[in-house]
């Protein structure tokens, strides 16, 4: 939907739960789902996968301009925003940051199973406590330089053809306090990086994992 508002916040205890379903989701625009809490982050999923008791979801595409938020309090761990499907395009924000004086920061998984586009911002920083986490899960994730900004949500709903890719901005501009996974079942590509260079930030404590059932190619 365009330009929607979903709150499910809290000043004084945990942010709400949210979840959205359907075959196909868009959030357009600048549509903003909030789980926000006085304490703990609540929680937000969007969609399903292969694992769930229910009807798979399609399609998700989040535009450049739409927010998910689970953030925590002044003290409280940041929330847990999980989106899933066949066939999935990340372009927004989510922010699931801990307290801002102390708690852990947010979990955060992107699932496309047939293809994912993630080229976000994903912000689970923390002030004073451990890192919060982001998941990046596909059967096979290219990572290169290629730009999104003239795919058009539309299409991609209708059922146009999406060509799975990870963005090397969205990967380095991850929130240093997060610790990083990607895995895919069957392939993870670098492709012809600038400078043959992916430069993450993330800082001492955080972890970085790159994991695949198949194989690992760099391609200059």
């Amino acid at each position: 939907s365009k330009d929607a508002v979903i709150l499910a916040t809290s000043e004084n205890g945990a942010g709400g739960s949210v979840t959205v379903l359907g075959n196909r989701v868009g959030l357009l625009d600048n549509s903003v789902i909030d789980a926000s809490g006085g304490t703990d982050g609540g929680t937000v999923n969007i969609g399903t996968d292969q694992n769930a008791a229910t009807d798979i979801t399609e399609r998700i595409h989040v535009g450049h301009d739409a927010k998910i938020l689970a953030d925590a309090g002044s003290s409280g761990d940041g929330g847990t925003v999980s989106i899933a499907a066949n066939n999935t395009q990340f372009l927004g924000t989510i922010s699931a940051k801990g307290g801002s004086e102390s708690g852990d920061g947010g979990s955060v998984k992107i699932t496309g199973k047939q293809s994912l586009v993630f080229d976000g911002l994903v912000d689970t920083s923390v002030t004073n406590g451990a890192p919060g986490s982001l998941q990046l899960d596909s059967t096979d994730i290219t990572i290169d330089d290629r730009s999104t900004d003239n795919w058009w949500p539309e299409e991609f709903l209708s059922g146009a053809d999406s060509k799975g890719t990870v963005t090397v901005s969205a990967l380095e501009n991850i929130s240093p306090s997060t610790d990083l996974s990607i895995s895919a079942e069957s392939s993870i590509t670098l492709n012809d990086l600038s400078g043959n260079a992916l430069n993450l930030s993330q800082q001492a404590g955080s972890k970085v994992s790159f994991t695949v059932a198949g194989s690992a190619t760099a391609n200059e």
